[in-house]
């Protein structure tokens, strides 16, 4: 019987531990979060995709907030 292949890539560590923005270098960082709230102060998201965006941003900012140092 031949092994079937997995429907999804495997994850990296980054993911695994979930904080899968730390592989991202900070001006990806920062340019992925200038987009994120031009984005959310475009007033097409749904309420629950301003959620989700809005949790984006937090974690993008936490991130970044760990690699200045505080």
């Amino acid at each position: 019987m031949t092994q079937r292949q997995r429907a999804y890539p495997k994850i990296d560590s980054a993911a695994k531990e979930g904080n899968a923005w730390a592989k991202f270098t900070t001006v990806e960082l920062e340019t992925k979060l200038a987009e994120l709230r031009k984005l959310v102060g475009s007033g097409t998201l749904t309420a629950r995709s301003l959620e989700h965006q809005f949790a984006e941003i937090g974690i993008i900012e936490n991130e970044l907030a760990k690699r200045d140092g505080g």
